[in-house]
Formats: structure tokens, C-alpha cells, sequence
């Protein structure tokens, strides 16, 4: 992973297409699928950056297809997730819906409840990204009673940070008079 970022770090700094040829060749010898989706999600992002436009679809069609092979539902929401954000940084809102679709229906299927809240809601900003607003908020609306069913003592404040944000994004979402300051959410802690 730091091999693949440094090498595409390097190329848009440079505008060396072979640093980019060759940080996908490293990325494909990553193993864990969820690492090597992130690898190819990351080169695309800087090709996009760079305005190298000759693979990053190509990259990213790769990324999608590894990110389907994760096995743990949190992790392959997240990964779909990252690569529908590289999409939209590409310009290609369209198909970064299709994806950020298929994240929340990943979403759907997590078992423990801080993992599948902090899903839906991430999910449910990155839609907001792309102006998606209903759906944005009909996952945030799930989001909600998921949150509250967090029950682990060392989930306490993740739990009460998450219900604050979805609040405030909720507001944001629906046109509530806000500053950009009271939607910056609770500090991480």
C-alpha cells in the first residue's frame, strides 16, 4: 500500500505515466482484496489528479471487481464506498451512484450495529456528495435506530458521536438553516 501511494505520489508530481504503470503493477501482487482495491482506487484518484486519463476507468472497473470479492460485508461497503468517492473526484457522478447504491445494499447485510450504522451514514454523506439527497436520507433515516442498538460499553462514544452527526447531517440534508461550522460534527476523540 505505501509503495503503490508513493509511487503515484511521485508520478503526479513528475506526470510520469510509467510511475502510474508501475504502481499498478505492484498493486495487483497486493493479496487482500481490500488492500488492492484501495491500491487501484488510490492510482486512479492520482491519474484523475494528474490528468492522466488513459487507465483510470480501466483501474477502477479492476477495483470494483476486487471489492466484490471481499468477504466481510463492513469492508466491502467501505471499499465500494472509497471507489465510488474516486469516481466522483473522475467526474463521473453517474456511475458513482450506481456504486455508492450497491454499497448501501452492503450495508444492509452487516451484522454488528456500529459497523452497519457508521456504514449507512458514510454511505449516506457520500451520496450527498453527488446531490443524491433522498436516498442520502433514507439511509440516514435507518441509520438512526441501528446507532441506538449499540449496546458495547467501549462503543459508548462512537455511538453518541455517530447519532450527533447523523443529526446534523440530517438537518444539512433537509435544508436546515446551518453554518458550515455546526456541520462539522463532533471532534473525533
Amino acid at each position: 500500500g505505501q509503495i503503490v501511494t508513493a509511487l503515484a505520489a511521485t508520478a503526479v508530481k513528475t506526470k510520469d505515466s510509467k510511475l502510474f504503470d508501475q504502481a499498478a503493477t505492484v498493486a495487483q501482487g497486493i493479496g487482500r482484496p481490500e488492500c488492492k482495491a484501495d491500491a487501484l482506487s488510490q492510482i486512479a484518484a492520482a491519474m484523475a489528479a494528474a490528468a492522466v486519463n488513459t487507465k483510470d476507468s480501466k483501474l477502477l472497473d479492476q477495483a470494483v471487481g476486487v471489492a466484490q470479492k471481499i468477504d466481510r460485508p463492513a469492508k466491502k461497503a467501505n471499499a465500494l464506498r472509497q471507489i465510488a468517492n474516486t469516481l466522483v473526484t473522475a467526474g463521473d457522478k453517474a456511475k458513482a451512484g450506481m456504486l455508492l447504491d450497491r454499497a448501501a445494499a452492503v450495508a444492509e447485510g452487516i451484522g454488528d450495529p456500529a459497523d452497519k450504522a457508521n456504514a449507512l451514514y458514510q454511505t449516506a454523506t457520500a451520496l450527498a456528495t453527488i446531490n443524491d439527497r433522498v436516498k442520502a436520507s433514507k439511509l440516514l433515516d435507518q441509520a438512526v435506530p441501528v446507532a441506538k442498538r449499540i449496546d458495547r460499553p467501549d462503543k459508548r462514544t462512537f455511538k453518541l458521536e455517530l447519532l450527533c452527526e447523523i443529526s446534523q447531517t440530517r438537518a444539512i440534508s433537509r435544508g436546515s438553516p446551518c453554518s458550515a461550522a455546526d456541520s462539522a460534527g463532533p471532534a473525533n476523540s
